[in-house]
């Protein structure tokens, strides 16, 4: 099997955009759908509701193909988070795709009353005025691992809107193991990505979702256009999109090493940046 060439690109303007056209289609209307599908999504947010903690591990997978070239590109997390609203979120982004190994180290943390996030690249602290704006800003880059499973933790004043909310064509796909958990796995649209997700049978835990956009030139128009029909101090909270080149998609985000309701030292919500470290308010 011939493995993807890995060609360097602008990852930053493609997963600003990215992230900015999955947040805003979090909020579109629904379309009509089978009930079973949309129950257990409603059960799978309720559940992550419920929890007191939750800690897991993963990588999102980002497959590009520019049709002469494809590229792979991979990004690390790990979430913490206990009730009420003490989280915190790390990743890792490849400086350069074609050296994985040279990565950076960011952190998006909360003690439930100041938020903050740590660029490795710049090694610069800045302060959010409230954590719904730091999951904001750390989506894109850290692949939208800052902001789909901690937006189904948190409580209302400090989320977006729920993720997969407003599925429209939903269908109960199959069961299937994943990894070893058996999962139902659900597919939908929002807006012009489908969307697949693999749901935990047992625990209704998200453990896999996926979506794909077949052209990201179409897909920052479409971007463009709702963020000009938003109210200005809404719209500011989107990062501002650049020029991409066209390709399609197809992101996986994969959620390991899941655990739940266990004690958690301050250590492990806690972020110290390096000394040297610039803060900015």
């Amino acid at each position: 099997m011939n493995r993807p060439k890995r060609n360097k690109i602008d990852k930053t303007a493609l997963m600003r955009a990215i992230a900015a056209l999955a947040l805003l289609l979090l909020g579109a209307g629904c379309g009509e759908s089978e009930p079973e599908p949309i129950e257990i999504i409603q059960d799978m947010q309720q559940s992550y509701f419920a929890l007191s903690s939750y800690e897991d591990s993963g990588v999102v997978e980002t497959y590009i193909d520019f049709g002469e070239s494809q590229s792979l590109v991979s990004s690390f997390f790990s979430i913490r988070f206990q009730d009420p609203a003490l989280l915190r979120v790390d990743w890792t982004e490849a400086v350069n795709p074609l050296l994985e190994s040279n990565t950076i180290h960011n952190v998006l943390w909360s003690n439930g009353t100041d938020t903050f996030i740590y660029w490795g690249s710049r090694q610069e602290v800045e302060t959010q005025p409230a954590l719904i704006n730091g999951i904001f800003i750390a989506s894109a880059p850290s692949g939208g691992a800052a902001h789909i499973i901690p937006s189904f933790l948190l409580p209302p004043p400090h989320r977006p809107t729920l993720p997969f909310s407003n599925l429209s064509r939903l269908k109960l796909q199959t069961s299937e193991l994943f990894e070893g958990t058996p999962c139902h796995v659900i597919s939908g649209q929002q807006g012009e990505l489908l969307i697949k997700l693999w749901i935990g049978q047992e625990d209704l835990l998200l453990r896999k979702s996926e979506y794909e956009i077949g052209s990201t030139r179409e897909m920052l128009e479409t971007v463009r256009s709702q963020l000009a029909a938003l109210p200005p101090e809404e719209r500011s909270r989107y990062p501002e999109l650049e020029e991409i080149q066209d390709s399609a998609i197809v992101s996986r985000q994969i959620h390991r090493n899941i655990k739940l309701n266990l004690p958690l030292p301050s250590s492990a919500l806690r972020y110290v940046p390096p000394e040297e470290a610039l803060r900015i308010k």
